[in-house]
């Protein structure tokens, strides 16, 4: 299973904006499943004058909240 839901789409920024927040919705699905990864990546700048500035990416973890069986 998956702790999270995926979500993919276009950020629009206007000009002279340089920070966006977007949520990662998390699901409580009652099952353990350990650390799960995720990466945001942006790509594909579009309109005059746009561009990506380093770092494009980023990773992060979802900490399971389920407790561990032994």
């Amino acid at each position: 299973g998956s702790d999270y839901v995926p979500i993919n789409g276009t950020l629009n920024f206007a000009v002279g904006e340089t920070v966006k927040q977007l949520s990662i919705h998390t699901i409580n699905d009652n099952v353990y499943e350990g650390v799960e990864s995720l990466s945001l990546v942006l790509s594909n700048p579009t309109g005059p004058n746009s561009e990506i500035i380093a770092p494009a990416s980023c990773a992060f973890s979802i900490i399971d909240g389920q407790y561990r069986p032994y």
